[in-house]
C-alpha cells in the first residue's frame, strides 16, 4: 500500500506556491514530485485550509451546505435558468466563497433541481391569441371525446444502429450498419379514444397523392358517423380532399 508524502513535505511545496517562488510544474521538478501531487496539495490547501494527507476513508464536506444551500435555491428559484458559472460568480461576490462549477452542480443535486426547460411560443401570450385559445376551448366543450379522431406522420430510417454499446477493457464493440444511407419510411397513423385505428406505411415521404390514398383507401372506412378528424397543418394535410373522398 503507497505511503502519503509527509505533511514538512507538502509544507514546505504550499510555502514555496504562496510566496510565489515558481509554477507548479517548477515546484514539482524542485521538490521531485509529480506535477499532480503538487495540484493535489494546492487544490485541498485552497479548499480546506489543511496542509496534512488526507487520512484514508475521510470524505470531504459539501462545500455548499447549509445556509448555502438555501441562497442558491432562491437564486435559481428567482431566475430558473441562470448558469452555474453565474451561481458561481453570484456565491463569491455574496459569500467570498468561490467554487467550481461541478461543485455548484452537486449542490443542485443535493436539492433536487435537474436542468430543464420547456419553450412555447411568445405570441400565445398575447391577448389576442389568448382570447382564440379560450373560445377554441369553448366550442370543444360539447363534443364527445370518444368522436375525436388524430392524424399524425412519423418518419423511421432503416440504416439507425445505437451508437454506443459496452465491452471489457481492450475488447472491441462491433455492430453491423448499412454501407449506403438506408431508407426512409413513413408512418401515417389514425388515434382515437380507443387506440390505432388506421395506419399506413410507405418509402420515402409523405406527399400529397400518399396522404389523400391514406384517407380516403385506409382512414374514411373506420370512421363512423360524427368522428371529428383533426390534423397538422403540413402541406399535404392541408390540401382540400373532401370532395375526392367523396
Amino acid at each position: 500500500m503507497p505511503v502519503a508524502y509527509s505533511t514538512d513535505l507538502r509544507t514546505r511545496v504550499i510555502d514555496a506556491w504562496t510566496a510565489k517562488e515558481g509554477t507548479q510544474a517548477q515546484l514539482a521538478e524542485r521538490f521531485k514530485v509529480s506535477q499532480s501531487f503538487v495540484k493535489r496539495v494546492l487544490r485541498r490547501y485552497r479548499s480546506s485550509g489543511q496542509r496534512e494527507a488526507k487520512q484514508r476513508g475521510e470524505t470531504l464536506s459539501p462545500t455548499i451546505d447549509g445556509e448555502l444551500l438555501k441562497l442558491v435555491q432562491g437564486w435559481v428559484e428567482h431566475k430558473p435558468d441562470i448558469h452555474l458559472d453565474e451561481l458561481c460568480e453570484q456565491l463569491e461576490a455574496h459569500q467570498g466563497i468561490k467554487v467550481s462549477q461541478p461543485t455548484m452542480c452537486r449542490a443542485l443535486q443535493r436539492l433536487r433541481l435537474p436542468r430543464k426547460k420547456t419553450l412555447y411560443a411568445s405570441e400565445q401570450d398575447s391577448p389576442r391569441v389568448r382570447e382564440q385559445r379560450d373560445e377554441y376551448r369553448r366550442t370543444l366543450e360539447p363534443v364527445d371525446v370518444r368522436n375525436w379522431v388524430f392524424i399524425d406522420e412519423a418518419g423511421i430510417h432503416l440504416g439507425m444502429v445505437r451508437l454506443f454499446a459496452r465491452a471489457l477493457r481492450g475488447q472491441r464493440a462491433v455492430d453491423t450498419v448499412p454501407r449506403n444511407r438506408g431508407t426512409n419510411v413513413s408512418l401515417i397513423g389514425a388515434l382515437s379514444l380507443d387506440g390505432l385505428i388506421a395506419s399506413m406505411t410507405l418509402e420515402g415521404s409523405v406527399d400529397t397523392s400518399a396522404f389523400l390514398s391514406y384517407v380516403c383507401d385506409v382512414l374514411a372506412p373506420q370512421l363512423w358517423t360524427g368522428a371529428i378528424v383533426v390534423m397538422d397543418n403540413l402541406q399535404s394535410p392541408s390540401c382540400s380532399f373532401s370532395s375526392q373522398c367523396h
